[in-house]
């Protein structure tokens, strides 16, 4: 018969966390929060000659272009 072997039990330390923990995770969620709806209320400013995709081409659009195809994918 194998007899267990009871292991003494440890004690939990009771962790006090601090008020200022709490103010400064209060103070970061509300910086945030301010500047998410700033960011929402004021929109991107589009400049004339900006693409869709918020570039700006580089170059004439009637410009001549020579193209160079150059690789062997065989």
């Amino acid at each position: 018969m194998s007899k267990k072997t009871s292991q003494p039990k440890r004690r939990r330390v009771a962790v006090r966390v601090p008020g200022w923990y709490y103010a400064l995770l209060a103070a970061i969620a509300l910086v945030g929060a301010l500047l998410l709806v700033y960011s929402a209320r004021n929109p991107t400013i589009s400049v004339a000659g900006m693409t869709e995709a918020g570039d700006f081409p580089m170059g004439a659009a009637d410009a001549p272009v020579t193209m160079w195809e150059w690789g062997s994918f065989q």
